[in-house]
């Protein structure tokens, strides 16, 4: 892959040259639906996609071991982040500990780098964090490695100023290889919901979750996705006023192998409210969904990477809106293609005074340089600008995650190898700023039309 030409996407050549003979070869290959999904676009200058301007940000922390997985809060109470990530403390895996710093609104240091949980005789990997602002506090879900074969799924509560309230809280501790663990905080009854992909070695993966009080205490347990399909990587977004949960994931369908985005939702008290909503059936495979919620419009952004036009690297970044009362709004959107190289691991954001989506991803420009880029969605899903990197050096950001604060600052915090001869892995953070006038309108919009429809529920 190191070297590839960052050529125009499919849909924008054929929009250029040659379309018939194109239009047969793709015809003959049996991929005309995959074309009718591709959004046709005029591809931005190759100049856009270019790894040479400077990589942007400051570091958050950029200690001599390996700091990686970031994930980042906004505190609307004292109007600041915090950003909690997976560190090494030394060559050894098992010294991983969860890391935390505050940030203020600019992205200025807020704290010294403080310990969620404390290195100890396992590795604690993928931290999520949610804020609580009935009780002014932080909620820290993470992946606690017990064995190979049996991971756990912990969490800890600290004050506002990072200091932890009580120990680590175990959360799912059976034996099963418990993962990934999401979490989103409902101000209406003062409780969270986690989510996590569950692996007992003898079904697939499921998606099982806890609904939790404002102490960490269980108030119910519930398996969100089971059967004998495999489910994995999970999201989760509240919509507040409706009072309902929206859990993502992607969805290996046992009957077609293929894997699409399906979700759930789920009230307050826990109950599912019809079946899955299947949010993308496109061919081949969608993964790693994540969403945020537009409280003014009453709907959800799913984003995801996906991979329609085969099978392996080739991917993009495609979303759906969906009501709180989940009803598909529209089709799917295409957010990100214009390079012609894979793009990764999106995370989405919402600006209430912006009334915009912000989408970050990875855009991989070769094996050893993937760049941290993003992309502006209105909040009917147009696209008032094209996609925009944000941190683009000759070396590794990867994994951006992103909150917005009070008004039109949004935080993007990644992982950088920049320090890699002198300090391994860091985690890096920067403000991206909305115009002061938000554009509701597109100057180009990207709808691709399917030729499966995605159905609000699932009979598989």
């Amino acid at each position: 892959m190191e070297g590839r030409a960052h050529t125009q996407p499919v849909g924008a050549g054929i929009a250029r040259a040659w379309p018939w003979l194109l239009l047969a070869v793709l015809t003959a290959c049996g991929l005309w639906y995959a074309l009718a999904q591709q959004p046709i676009a005029a591809a931005q200058s190759k100049s856009a996609f270019s790894p040479d301007a400077p990589s942007a940000g400051s570091p958050v922390s950029n200690l001599s071991g390996d700091e990686k997985q970031p994930a980042v809060a906004y505190d609307s109470t004292h109007n600041r982040y915090l950003v909690v990530w997976s560190e090494a403390t030394s060559t050894t895996p098992a010294s991983y500990r969860i890391a935390g710093r505050l940030l203020d609104s600019s992205g200025a240091s807020a704290s010294a780098i403080f310990s969620v949980s404390a290195a100890g005789a396992v590795a604690r990997l993928a931290p999520q964090v949610v804020y609580n602002r009935v009780q002014d506090e932080f909620f820290v879900v993470w992946q606690q490695a017990y064995s190979e074969s049996d991971h756990d799924i912990h969490a800890a509560r600290l004050d506002s100023l990072g200091s932890k309230l009580g120990g680590d809280i175990p959360l799912a501790t059976s034996g099963a290889f418990d993962s990934l663990p999401v979490v989103a905080f409902n101000p209406g009854n003062n409780q969270y919901l986690v989510a996590w992909q569950y692996e007992d070695g003898v079904n697939y993966g499921d998606i099982a979750a806890l609904h939790l009080d404002a102490s960490g205490g269980v108030v119910s347990g519930d398996m969100i996705a089971g059967g004998n399909d495999d489910q994995r990587r999970p999201a989760v977004a509240l919509a507040p006023e409706a009072q309902v949960f929206l859990v993502t994931w992607d969805h290996r369908v046992y009957a077609t192998e293929d894997v699409q985005i399906y979700a759930q939702r789920i009230d307050a008290s826990g109950e599912h409210l019809g079946g899955y909503l299947i949010l993308c059936n496109a061919a081949y495979n969608q993964y790693r969904p994540r969403l945020a919620f537009d409280q003014e419009h009453s709907a959800f952004l799913v984003v995801w990477q996906d991979h329609r036009w085969a099978y392996g690297e080739t991917a993009d970044i495609y979303g759906q809106r969906v009501s709180s009362s989940g009803a598909l709004l529209g089709v799917n959107l295409g957010i990100a293609w214009d390079s012609g190289n894979p793009y990764f691991a999106p995370d989405v954001a919402f600006s209430e005074q912006g009334r915009e989506f912000l989408v970050v991803f990875d855009l991989v420009y070769s094996e050893s340089d993937y760049d941290v880029y993003l992309r502006r969605v209105a909040w009917d899903g147009t696209l008032p600008a094209g996609e925009q990197p944000y941190s683009n050096g000759g070396n590794w950001e990867s994994a951006p995650a992103a909150a917005f604060g009070a008004a039109l600052d949004a935080l993007i915090a990644w992982e950088d190898n920049r320090d890699a001869a002198s300090q391994s892995w860091n985690i890096y953070a920067g403000i991206f700023s909305l115009p002061s006038v938000a554009t509701p309108t597109a100057t180009r919009t990207a709808t691709p039309t399917a030729t499966r429809t995605a159905t609000p529920t699932a009979t598989r």
